[in-house]
């Protein structure tokens, strides 16, 4: 399997195996993907690979066609069009499910509506790290007064962090939007 990029397009290309050239010819597959980013070429070739090692293996089977490249060629062609197809069906069942979800959102506040309950109570506010960085970089001063680390590091670490991860409720932050 091999990928090439020709000005702005790809292109699919895939040899031959030796004991097949005869079916084949010595000539590779080649095919030309639609436009697209090269993340998304090199499934599209991953999945082209495959079809053609599925046809590769059938002729080697003997369940060959009159002329194998043509079939080949074909269901090369249709394996993009039909990703779209399928990428096009998961985003209309993406959103019919998200309009369902928005109407049970809607019957939800209208059952609380009529039960009385219209809102719940007000959740607890969290403390924003802004409000606590002070309290903690005093306490390392206290903790190590005639530290160039309480002095200096602290400070520029907490500044940093503000400025890298934003302004939260403390438990807003996870190690996942820390990476």
């Amino acid at each position: 399997m091999h990928l090439a990029r020709r000005g702005g397009r790809f292109t699919f290309q895939n040899g031959s195996p030796t004991d097949l050239v005869a079916c084949f010819g010595a000539a590779p597959v080649r095919l030309l993907l639609p436009p697209c980013g090269g993340r998304e070429a090199r499934r599209l070739a991953i999945l082209l690979a495959g079809a053609v090692e599925q046809e590769f293996r059938r002729t080697r089977q003997g369940k060959m066609a009159e002329d194998p490249r043509d079939p080949l060629i074909a269901e090369l062609r249709a394996t993009p069009s039909e990703e779209r197809k399928t990428r096009k069906r998961e985003a209309e069942i993406a959103d019919r499910l998200q309009e369902s979800v928005a109407a049970l959102h809607g019957e939800l506040a209208a059952l609380r509506a009529e039960l009385g309950h219209a809102r719940g109570p007000e959740p607890e506010r969290l403390p924003l790290f802004s409000e606590l960085s002070p309290e903690f970089a005093a306490e390392k001063k206290t903790e190590l007064p005639n530290s160039t680390y309480s002095r200096y590091t602290v400070p520029a670490a907490l500044a940093a962090w503000l400025e890298i991860c934003g302004d939260r409720p403390l438990l807003d932050y996870r190690p996942k939007g820390l990476s």
